[in-house]
């Protein structure tokens, strides 16, 4: 990491069908604090587009998991994180989208002002 000097831990990777179509798409984990906050990691998610695996997302957080509602024919994805909200991602027709908070306690994604 050039960023800060901070080390960079082993890059962590998943494939997951996430289009039904049984071409797998890939996440991929590493990070540290400095670049992903607290999360310590982000997760990257890489969608085939003609022929070839580009990024599609780069967020802070700790995993991703697919869940059983879809966009676009695309399974929602969740990337869960340090705290009590994680977010809800979802395929718009070009790329993944920020959907919704999920909060993993009753008001876990309430805003202070």
């Amino acid at each position: 990491d050039t960023t800060c000097g901070a080390t960079v831990g082993a890059p962590e990777m998943e494939l997951l069908d996430l289009g039904g179509d049984r071409q797998p798409e890939l996440i991929v984990q590493s990070g540290n604090t400095c670049v992903s906050g607290s999360a310590g990691t982000s997760v990257f998610l890489f969608i085939r587009t003609d022929g070839r695996l580009r990024m599609n997302l780069g967020v802070p957080g700790m995993f991703a998991s697919a869940l059983d509602t879809r966009h676009g024919g695309y399974a929602d994805v969740l990337i869960g994180g340090p705290g009590r909200c994680w977010s809800v991602w979802g395929w718009n027709g070009t790329e993944y989208a920020f959907l919704r908070d999920a909060p993993q306690i009753p008001g876990g994604c309430d805003r202070k002002p």
